[in-house]
């Protein structure tokens, strides 16, 4: 992306932070839900999901101290989020799809972690679904080769990242 073109982007998303956003979302509520009476709230833009995830996972730790009728109570008190809408703006790894192809192709529907068979077919394509790991992630340094990657089920991919083992 070239120096200007990454201007104009940043431009753009500093005006949807503000009153084009605004404008959007009103759009949306007056077309998109017209007929109920629900409206869409803007929050605050988050940096990364993973600070949004952060701070959802310290108030459900701290909902999960409460006792079974406090949450019940907080559950009725608490309203319904449903139509919340935030902003996320997230950076991204750019991927080699040759790699991917290439260890999904090596795997044959095959999790490489708890060796069963991929738990389900993409509807878009047909192909046993499993995700790509990488052993080194890239935010640690590792790179996108099929050196540093495996093809795992849903499962066992976010037991690489979240488990204890």
């Amino acid at each position: 992306m070239k120096i200007n073109e990454k201007l104009h982007l940043n431009q753009n998303l500093k005006k949807l932070n503000g009153k084009y956003l605004e404008t959007i979302l009103e759009y949306i509520n007056n077309n998109l839900f017209a007929k109920t009476k629900a409206k869409l709230k803007v929050k605050k833009v988050f940096n990364s999901s993973e600070k949004y995830e952060k701070k959802l996972e310290k108030e459900v730790a701290a909902i999960l101290k409460l006792n079974s009728k406090q949450r019940r109570r907080n559950v009725k008190k608490s309203k319904d989020t449903a139509l919340t809408m935030f902003t996320v703006i997230t950076k991204r790894f750019k991927r080699n799809a040759n790699v991917i192809a290439q260890v999904l192709t090596k795997a044959k529907a095959k999790c490489k972690k708890c060796k069963k068979t991929a738990p389900f077919i993409r509807k878009k394509d047909g192909t046993p679904y499993l995700e790509i790991h990488h052993k080194i992630s890239m935010a640690d340094g590792g790179y996108d080769t099929i050196e540093n990657t495996i093809a795992v089920c849903p499962n066992c991919h976010r037991e690489l990242h979240y488990g204890m083992n």
